[in-house]
């Protein structure tokens, strides 16, 4: 048997200037990082919806459920990366947003990947 080679089970989240590259995040395949993608998602939502009915956020408010998020999601000193380059709460929510999508989306190609794969050895198609 060949041997099975082992790599660290990340997304990688390259940050690009254009053409280039400013820094890249990590994502950890892991079951408790699935788990918690969604989590986190919904907590931001909560805290947003939260302040929305408080209405007397601060910026210093807004720019620590940022942190909160991207910390949780991406690792310590994710948010201070993102928010170093682009220092506004609206524009890092979006970012944000767009990172659970492409999160989303990559875990979906690798299920069907995989489901393909387990098809292909059972059914000898």
């Amino acid at each position: 048997m060949k041997p099975i080679q082992l790599k660290r089970p990340v997304i990688e989240i390259p940050f690009m200037d254009g053409e280039k590259e400013l820094f890249v995040l990590e994502f950890e395949k892991t079951d408790q990082n699935y788990e918690n993608l969604f989590k986190v998602r919904d907590e931001l939502e909560a805290d947003l919806l939260a302040i929305q009915q408080n209405e007397g956020a601060s910026f210093e408010d807004l720019s620590e459920i940022n942190r909160k998020a991207f910390d949780g999601l991406l690792g310590e000193g994710a948010h201070d990366k993102i928010y170093s380059i682009v220092p506004s709460f609206e524009e890092g929510y979006s970012i944000f947003i767009a990172i659970c999508e492409g999160i989303s989306n990559e875990i979906s190609k690798e299920r069907l990947n995989q489901k393909n794969r387990i098809d292909k050895y059972v059914n000898g198609k």
